[in-house]
């Protein structure tokens, strides 16, 4: 649907907005080079957490300074560029993280370019890698109470599986960690600790399946969640001029 250079500068605003609370914090303060300018993002603050998940999550962070920078030098782009407005608090953030992991491995086929397939190849195959991280953690504690909630991790993963999947509106591409047996691997285990689809092959999803989920609006078109005030860039533009909700 975009050129090469609006898939990657979608891209490279995501990438920025699931790394704005992190930034905001000034743990991890990015080159100005790169950044500068838009609003300051919505909620952010410091969580607390064991050294542990505080570890993973801080390399998480410093992987997507690193992508950031990769974006910027391997593609036309030129910065530094504005952020967007980025609203961080929980009941804004849920799970979208995740459909970023999907949507570089939808636009993977759309980039033509050596240089640019081995960028993308090497932040998806980080970012999956974090996820499955991620996932693993849950999974080892999938059956606890999350406080103060009388939920489990398990009941929690589901719902917002669910949630995903509603404003996606793309079928079934988010799952739990426990699945009924007939969506396990080969249909043969309820374990779901890597979420795959019929063939255990990885799930993807196009800009505006993306757009839906972190607005919170089930419409690419109409802003809210994550991104309160949309994004910057041709491609945006372009799914608001042909309304593609």
């Amino acid at each position: 649907m975009a050129t090469r250079s609006c898939l990657c500068a979608f891209l490279l605003f995501l990438v920025f907005a699931f790394q704005s609370p992190i930034i905001r914090a000034n743990i991890f303060p990015l080159p100005p080079r790169l950044i500068q300018g838009g609003p300051a993002p919505i909620g952010a603050a410091i969580a607390t957490l064991d050294n542990v998940t505080r570890g993973i999550i801080e390399q998480f962070g410093l992987n997507g300074v690193g992508h950031l920078r990769a974006i910027v030098d391997v593609t036309a782009l030129n910065p530094p560029l504005p952020r967007p407005l980025i609203d961080v608090r929980a009941e804004a953030f849920a799970n979208v993280w995740i459909s970023g992991v999907w949507f570089l491995r939808a636009i993977a086929p759309a980039i033509i370019g050596n240089d640019e397939q081995r960028l993308l190849s090497g932040i998806e195959r980080t970012n999956a890698a974090e996820l499955g991280v991620i996932r693993a953690q849950l999974y080892a504690s999938v059956n606890a109470t999350v406080p103060p909630y009388t939920l489990t991790v398990r009941n929690l993963t589901d719902i917002i599986a669910g949630t995903v999947n509603l404003r996606g509106r793309c079928d079934v591409k988010e799952e739990g960690l426990i699945v009924p047996l007939q969506l396990g691997a080969q249909n043969r285990t309820t374990v779901n600790v890597v979420p795959a689809d019929v063939n255990s092959l990885a799930f993807t999803r196009i800009e505006t399946e993306v757009l839906r989920i972190i607005f919170a609006t089930a419409n690419a078109t109409i802003t809210g969640g994550l991104l309160p005030s949309g994004l910057f860039g041709a491609a945006f533009r372009l799914i608001l001029a042909l309304r593609l909700g």
